[in-house]
C-alpha cells in the first residue's frame, strides 16, 4: 500500500484489535522539533477510538505531549502501565484533564529517520496495557515507518516520472517549432542556430525569417519558467513572429505585436526577453530591437563588439512599450551572433578558469564568448556555433550546463 492514508487505517485497526486498545492515534513528524503533524497527504490525524476510525486536526486531538515528545526525541517506545502509580506522569497536566490510566507510545521508525508515532492510551481503569502489548505496538511502528518510507519513496520515483515526462513533452514542442533546415547557398548571407538543452527544459527559441528577398533576419528569446508552460509560451511567440516578422519591417513594431498578445494571452507572470536583428543584404545596413535580452555581438575583421543595447524591458510585463530600433551597418564577411543567458553563465569551479566570481564557482562571462567568436571571423555560422559550444562545454567540464545553451548566427556575405 503506497497511500499514507490507507497505510495510517490499517496500522491502527491491526495494532489496535490485536491488543484490544480503546484509542489510538498516528502522528507524523519531519523532525522532533517540528512538532506533532497530521497525514503528509490529507493533513489529517487517523484516529480510531472505540473502534471507529475518523480524522481529525493535529491541534482536535489530546493526548500526553509529555510522552510524545520523549519517544519522537528519543527513539524509543515507552509503557505507562498504570499512570496513577507513575511518578513521572501522575502529575501530567494532559494526563489528570483526561483521566488517562494506561498509555503507549511508539516511534513510526525507518531505515533513515523517525517518520512519527502511534500512540495508544486508554481512560478505563481496569484496562492496563501490557509488556507485551508494548512489544507487538512497537513491531507494528517498525513496520509501519518502512512501510511509510516505502510509500514516500513511491511519490518521490512517481513525481521524477511526472517531471521527466514534462521535460520529453516540452523538448518535444521546442523542436517542432525551431528552424531545422537552414538555407545552403543562400545568396549574400549564410545562417545557423542551435540550442542544446540542459537537465529542465527551458525557454530558449531562436528563428530566421526572409521577410522579404533583400532581407533576412534572426530572432532569439528566452521564456521565463520551465517545462511546458514555457514551451507553449514559445511555441505561440514563434508563430505570431513569423506571422508579424513577414509583414512588419521594424523589429521594434514586431516587439510591440508580440508584446500586446503576451501581456493578454500569456500566464502571470510569464514574460520573455528578445533580440530581432534584420539585414538588408544589398546595403549591409542593419536594424536590431532589443526587449530585455543579452546584447548580440558583432564579429568583425577588427574584432568582436557588442552593440544593440535593450531599449526596453521584456516582453510580456507591461502593454505599450516603446521600443526602438538601432541601426548599424555589417561589411561583407562580418557576422552578428545572438545568444541566451545560459551560455555566459555557465560555471566552473574556481582556478579552473579566470572570469567573474560567483559563489565560489567562474562564470564563462560576455568577455570569453566575445573572444572566442573573434577567432572565427570569415568562419561559417555552422563552425562559430559549433566551436563556442565546444568551449563551453570544456569550461564546465565535468560538469554539464545548468541551463539551455542557445546561439544562432548570420554571416554577411555581401550584396547578392
Amino acid at each position: 500500500n503506497y497511500d499514507p492514508c490507507g497505510l495510517a487505517d490499517q496500522i491502527l485497526e491491526t495494532t489496535l484489535k490485536a491488543i484490544h486498545g480503546q484509542r489510538g492515534a498516528i502522528f507524523f513528524a519531519r523532525d522532533s522539533d517540528d512538532g506533532l503533524l497530521g497525514c503528509p497527504v490529507c493533513g489529517h490525524v487517523h484516529l480510531i477510538e472505540d473502534g471507529m476510525l475518523r480524522q481529525a486536526r493535529p491541534g482536535e486531538i489530546q493526548i500526553s505531549r509529555t510522552v510524545a515528545q520523549r519517544v519522537l526525541e528519543g527513539g524509543e517506545s515507552v509503557l505507562f502501565q498504570d499512570t496513577a502509580t507513575d511518578g513521572e506522569l501522575n502529575e501530567a497536566a494532559s494526563v489528570l484533564s483526561l483521566n488517562l490510566r494506561s498509555i503507549i507510545c511508539v516511534p513510526l521508525r525507518g531505515k533513515s529517520r523517525i517518520h512519527g508515532i502511534l500512540y495508544i492510551d486508554t481512560d478505563r481503569t481496569e484496562h492496563q496495557y501490557s509488556h507485551d502489548d508494548m512489544l507487538l505496538s512497537t513491531a507494528a511502528g517498525n513496520s509501519a515507518g518502512l512501510a511509510i518510507e516505502n510509500a514516500q519513496l513511491h511519490q518521490q520515483i512517481l513525481e521524477s516520472q511526472r517531471v521527466e515526462q514534462e521535460i520529453e513533452y516540452a523538448w518535444i514542442i521546442q523542436q517542432g517549432f525551431l528552424v531545422r533546415d537552414w538555407p545552403e547557398d543562400a545568396p549574400g548571407f549564410e545562417v545557423y542556430g542551435e540550442t542544446r538543452p540542459a537537465k529542465t527544459v527551458g525557454g530558449d527559441f531562436y528563428d530566421f525569417i526572409q521577410p522579404a528577398p533583400n532581407l533576412a533576419g534572426i530572432l532569439i528569446g528566452d521564456v521565463s519558467g520551465k517545462g511546458v508552460p514555457a514551451a507553449l509560451t514559445m511555441a505561440q511567440l514563434l508563430a505570431e513572429f513569423r506571422l508579424n516578422g513577414r509583414q512588419m519591417h521594424s523589429p521594434a513594431e514586431v516587439f510591440a505585436a508580440l508584446n500586446d498578445d503576451l501581456v493578454v494571452r500569456s500566464q502571470r507572470g510569464m514574460f520573455c526577453t528578445l533580440c530581432y536583428v534584420l539585414v538588408d543584404l544589398e546595403t549591409g545596413k542593419l536594424r536590431c530591437a532589443n526587449a530585455g535580452h543579452l546584447q548580440p555581438i558583432r564579429i568583425g575583421a577588427s574584432g568582436a563588439e557588442l552593440f544593440g543595447e535593450p531599449s526596453g524591458p521584456p516582453a510580456g510585463i507591461v502593454e505599450k512599450v516603446p521600443w526602438q530600433d538601432t541601426h548599424s551597418r555589417l561589411k561583407p564577411g562580418d557576422t552578428v551572433l545572438l545568444y541566451t543567458d545560459g551560455v555566459i553563465e555557465v560555471r566552473a569551479p574556481s582556478g579552473q578558469r579566470h572570469g567573474r566570481g560567483m559563489r565560489g564557482f567562474e562564470e564563462y562571462g560576455v568577455e570569453a564568448l566575445s573572444a572566442m567568436a573573434a577567432r572565427y571571423y570569415g568562419c561559417p555560422p555552422q563552425e562559430l556555433v559549433t566551436a563556442v559550444n565546444a568551449d563551453v562545454r570544456r569550461f564546465c567540464a565535468p560538469a554539464l550546463p545548468h541551463d539551455d545553451c542557445t546561439l544562432i548566427a548570420l554571416r554577411y556575405l555581401g550584396e547578392p
